[in-house]
């Protein structure tokens, strides 16, 4: 099968890696790396053994694909532009600033047939892989993301930023109608806001609460999913996954561990998690994700089916990151904190 020209449009982090990860991968022939900032595009073109552009519009008509990892801001324009010549794009995660500007894209994909991805790479954790498989009906979600200030995607806040890997995540656990979000957050290095937190309310009943920092003394990236009968604590850095469930006392009818003797409740404390919440520790298979994202999206487009996280997803997590920023600045006004969304 001939190989599809591809292109990776931005040279920063993101796309120093989208770069590398690209040229391993099978059925992709890099032709070139796109930045207006010369220098930079030099730079890693000159790493990968490619041709460097400051601008994708002279090769509209010589690449099948590219992927953008350029700033937030950008994505709509630089999508909008490729989308509308039937090029297949992997879109560095969030599709898009607002539900309008990510709305227009699926459309456009749509129309002419490209294959829109969006890089939620938390989808390829394998940590995420085992809540996937062992939660049936989320009753509970609790996720922590925070890292120190990076000074990487200034121009966007904290829940584009980072709080939307999750909200992406809790979309696809869930599978609900959103009921009602609350949220809150505040501007620390000026501008957008760099903490926030937001409760999410599903028709299920289910309830999601989400919490991001950019300006932490720790970096952590955590969630716990619960249903009726399991746990499912992930830790996204270390792509490790435990697993508690409730005990064969517990699921006995009638059962009340309140009225046990206080010798069973004795040895219960001290057996909590070996007979009333038995927990086991899972190593899902080492994988690296972001390879594994770029060989879905090749597969994709050679097989002419959506990828795990295709244009809709995108969006629908946009629309929820939208929700969240509303309710931002509305307590924002309320309680007079610093405000972020820069006007």
């Amino acid at each position: 099968m001939t190989p599809l020209k591809l292109v990776v449009i931005g040279s920063g982090h993101l796309g120093r890696l989208h770069g590398r990860f690209s040229q391993q991968i099978d059925g992709i022939e890099l032709i070139g790396v796109i930045d207006p900032d010369s220098s930079a595009s030099e730079s890693l073109a000159k790493e990968l053994g490619v041709a460097s552009y400051q601008d994708v519009g002279p090769l509209l008509n010589k690449i099948d694909a590219a992927i953008v990892a350029a700033p937030t801001s950008c994505h709509y324009t630089i999508g909008r532009e490729l989308l509308s010549e039937g090029i297949h794009v992997l879109m560095e995660k969030p599709l898009a600033t607002t539900f309008d500007q990510a709305n227009e894209l699926v459309s456009l994909a749509n129309s002419t047939g490209a294959i829109l991805q969006i890089g939620h790479v938390e989808r390829f954790n394998p940590a995420f892989r085992v809540a996937e498989t062992k939660i049936t009906s989320p009753r509970f979600i609790q996720a922590s993301r925070t890292s120190g200030y990076t000074f990487r995607s200034t121009d966007i806040g904290v829940v584009l930023d980072l709080m939307v890997h999750d909200i992406e995540l809790v979309l696809a656990l869930v599978q609900a109608p959103v009921a009602h979000v609350q949220a809150t957050g505040f501007s620390v290095m000026g501008g957008y806001e760099d903490v926030a937190n937001a409760f999410i309310e599903f028709s299920t009943g289910c309830v999601a609460s989400l919490s991001a920092s950019r300006v932490s003394q720790t970096c952590e990236r955590n969630m716990q999913v619960w249903d009726d009968h399991h746990c499912a604590s992930l830790d996204f850095a270390t792509r490790t996954a435990t697993l508690t469930r409730r005990g064969s006392l517990l699921m006995q009818p009638g059962v009340d561990i309140r009225n046990l003797p206080m010798e069973r409740k004795l040895h219960l404390k001290e057996q909590l998690f070996e007979e009333l919440l038995p927990t086991e520790e899972i190593l899902p298979p080492a994988c690296n994700p972001l390879a594994e994202q770029i060989s879905e999206f090749v597969q994709s487009i050679q097989n002419h089916g959506n990828p795990r996280v295709h244009g809709p997803q995108g969006r629908d997590a946009v629309a929820l990151a939208e929700r969240v920023l509303d309710c931002i600045l509305v307590s924002q006004r309320i309680h007079k904190l610093p405000l972020g969304r820069a006007a």
